[in-house]
């Protein structure tokens, strides 16, 4: 199978593994060129591939890689995670993977109409959710450390990869949520699905039809605070809807610590403060070599999502939160029944770097 070659989802239904191919040349886990691979898979992908699931199988049971030195990077959104990626992809050593989202892929396409939460506990899913990330792991160099940034509902899968890779890492990568929370309202609507979640929490004619689609949706059955939260306060604007999902993603990496897995937090805003001397307390709590830094130092220079609706540049075009006392006062109450503090607090989760 080529390097150009990256896994899209599998299927117990159809019995069958799913795969997308870039062009010739190309490397679908390339962060400089593809930071996020969900989005890259849509916009460069040429064919789809399909082979039998029994085939896959075969393949990954004869990859060993179980003890191979892994990194799950979860995150919220607009909280520096493409910014990690490119540090460490930086590191001769270091190969990432970001955002497949095979597992969400493999999620909704097998199980919509049911209880996705459900299922993603169960031992059908665990088989092809490590099958998959097994497969991930046998593409990259096999003196490499593998980092996954985890984007969508992936995070609810690490129960079954923690159970598999032996050396494994968890981090978790977040943001105050006011600015978190402005960025993600600035994002370009070069997105059509951007586009269209902001233009529905604008409109009141439709407001009501998207948010039940929201509610009723398989995607959201695996964030039931988050349709709770929906159902009771309705978001009158993105920015009501983006504080509802960093609680519900920070939600979900909590709940892995209360599996037992340990979590590391990495913060945003440290990061900024003194890039120098957050990567090498990182790069301390790795056993990363020190001498890396200044590499890792030059890798944050550019922008990590240039060229992207994401980037800078689209971003400074686009104000789309006006501060007013209404719109203060009902994110605090979002934010207070979710479990969170008001949206102005500097707030450091518990076991952060």
């Amino acid at each position: 199978m080529g390097k150009n070659i990256a896994l899209h989802c599998l299927s117990m239904d159809t019995k069958s593994a799913h795969f997308v191919e870039f062009k010739d040349g190309d490397d679908p886990y390339d962060v400089r060129k593809y930071p996020l691979l969900q989005f890259s898979q849509k916009a460069h992908s040429k064919y789809l591939y399909i082979m039998p699931l029994d085939e896959f199988f075969t393949y990954c049971d004869s990859q060993d890689v179980a003890s191979r030195r892994v990194v799950w990077l979860n995150h919220s959104v607009r909280c520096g995670s493409t910014l990690w990626c490119q540090i460490f992809h930086s590191l001769p050593e270091w190969r990432v993977i970001s955002e497949s989202i095979f597992a969400t892929h493999t999620l909704l396409y097998e199980r919509y109409t049911e209880d996705l939460l459900v299922y993603s506990k169960s031992k059908e899913f665990a088989k092809l959710v490590i099958a998959g990330y097994k497969f991930h792991v046998s593409r990259c160099g096999e003196e490499q450390s593998v980092v996954f940034k985890i984007g969508n509902l992936d995070g609810y899968v690490l129960r079954h990869v923690h159970q598999y890779f032996t050396n494994i890492t968890v981090l978790h990568a977040y943001r105050n949520v006011l600015p978190s929370a402005k960025s993600w309202c600035n994002i370009s609507p070069q997105s059509a699905e951007v586009q269209y979640r902001y233009e529905r929490m604008l409109d009141t004619d439709h407001r009501d039809e998207y948010l039940l689609r929201e509610i009723l949706s398989g995607y959201t059955q695996c964030l039931p605070k988050y349709v709770i939260a929906v159902e009771k306060f309705r978001p009158e604007s993105f920015f009501e809807w983006y504080l509802l999902l960093w609680c519900s993603f920070s939600d979900a990496i909590y709940e892995s610590r209360e599996d037992g897995i340990d979590v590391k937090y990495l913060k945003y805003e440290s990061l900024i403060e003194n890039k120098e001397t957050y990567i090498r307390k990182l790069f301390d709590f790795l056993s990363i070599n020190q001498e890396w830094v200044t590499v890792a130092l030059q890798a944050t220079e550019t922008d990590s999502q240039a060229g992207m609706f994401l980037g800078r540049e689209a971003r400074r075009k686009n104000r789309r939160w006006e501060r007013t006392d209404e719109a203060v006062r009902r994110a605090n109450a979002i934010l207070a029944e979710m479990g969170y503090p008001d949206v102005d607090t500097d707030f450091t989760f518990e076991n952060t770097l």
